[in-house]
């Protein structure tokens, strides 16, 4: 029996753009310009294992197209010179970016990993890529989060990094700063010798139990060697124990990790999705940490949330890194299902500004950057990334070549 005709929509209506706002000629790449922000706070002392001083100091990148739209990321490369970052930037990305279409972050994506993947520049990526997701969010007066689907959570829980090498005792005032501000969660550093780190471990745990703590070796031992150290971490109910090994040795990271009860972490030093497949295939880490001012950007970022969702592992961004880097992680995490914690470095003893971001004096207002009194950084309900630069600062603050 002959069924009555169906009504299919034409292949061209289903496949039919909707109307934008934004044109090609609106979005087409002027103009990528990158300042070196010179910060006011001296090198951080990290204190931990092969860590040196952290360079506080960033490069922040603004894009602009042909209708007026802008842009901003930004990057640093810790302990080098920013102006390298800078060239990099300058002389290695934007002649792939001017006039182009800003609309189309993974079609611009895909042309900067093929000219850099042979070669780094990945925090230059990451930075022009920060831009483009606050410039293509800032041209429909959306937030970032939006983009990537809209939000999960509205709020994202810090802990705090006190990065300094203290002895124990003043380790212990931190704590008490950190606990008195609301922060939920504290990690500090180790990898100073075996007994020294058993020592320190145990003393934190037991006269602090009520302040979870994590450590951060940056990568000081050999499997032996974190695996002692892992011993106090298990015998004390440390919350993750982050780069026991190095983190070019995926397969020692995996040997400590299947010996310790204690979650083990790392990632930060890791770039783009294509990472995971090895850390995963041996299952190393339990717990990611990307860097988004190294990783990739937001682009890769969404993608090693949804990676590590599919493998039931935690993504707590690596958030030691320039303002609009640290609001990349917040709204990915904002959407990420295995997101909702972040780092917070407090280069800071003053118990008064414990929890106010330190790193952003370019901004007009930092305050969205900061944990409240509950331990949470509020998301931006604002376009684009939530916070405008001070140009003016910004030229005040460039260092030249």
């Amino acid at each position: 029996m002959a069924q009555p005709p169906v009504d299919v929509p034409s292949a061209a209506f289903l496949y039919e753009p909707e109307p934008d706002a934004t044109s090609r000629s609106e979005m087409t790449i002027r103009e990528v310009e990158a300042w070196v922000i010179r910060s006011p706070h001296p090198a951080v002392d990290i204190g931990g294992g092969h860590s040196t001083k952290l360079l506080p100091d960033s490069v922040l990148v603004r894009i602009t197209t042909d209708g007026g739209h802008e842009g901003i990321g930004d990057s640093w490369v810790q302990q080098t010179d920013a102006r390298i970052l800078r060239a990099g930037v300058l002389l290695g990305l934007r002649p792939l970016l001017l006039g182009q279409d800003a609309r189309h972050i993974p079609k611009l994506w895909d042309r900067l990993w093929r000219s850099v993947r042979n070669h780094g520049l990945h925090p230059a990526v990451s930075a022009v890529d920060i831009a483009l997701w606050d410039l293509k969010a800032r041209a429909m007066n959306q937030p970032v989060w939006q983009l990537l689907g809209g939000l999960l959570r509205d709020r994202i829980e810090a802990y705090a990094t006190i990065p300094w090498n203290r002895p124990v005792a003043e380790q212990l005032e931190l704590i008490d700063a950190a606990r008195d501000w609301g922060f939920r969660g504290v990690k500090v550093a180790i990898g100073h010798g075996v007994e020294t780190d058993k020592a320190r471990i145990t003393r934190l745990r037991s006269e602090r139990p009520g302040m979870p703590l994590a450590v951060d070796s940056n990568g000081a031992y050999d499997v032996a060697d974190a695996l002692a150290v892992g011993a106090a971490c298990d015998a004390t109910g440390v919350r993750w124990f982050e780069e026991p090994c190095p983190y070019t040795n995926v397969e020692a990271l995996a040997a400590v990790s299947a010996r310790l009860s204690t979650p083990v972490s790392g990632f930060q030093s890791d770039t783009t999705v294509y990472a995971l497949r090895r850390h995963l295939s041996l299952d190393s880490l339990a717990i990611f940490q990307p860097s988004f001012d190294k990783c990739g950007g937001i682009s890769q970022g969404i993608k090693i949330a949804h990676v590590l969702d599919a493998w039931g592992k935690r993504l707590v961004p690596h958030s030691a890194a320039p303002p609009l880097s640290f609001l990349a992680a917040v709204h990915v995490g904002a959407s990420a299902a295995t997101g909702g914690l972040t780092e917070f470095m407090v280069p800071e003893r003053e118990p008064e500004s414990f929890g106010r971001y330190p790193f952003g004096p370019h901004l007009r207002d930092s305050s969205p950057l900061d944990v409240d009194h509950e331990g949470f950084i509020a998301v931006p309900a604002g376009p684009g990334l939530g916070v405008d630069i001070d140009m003016d600062r910004v030229r005040e603050l460039d260092r030249p070549d």
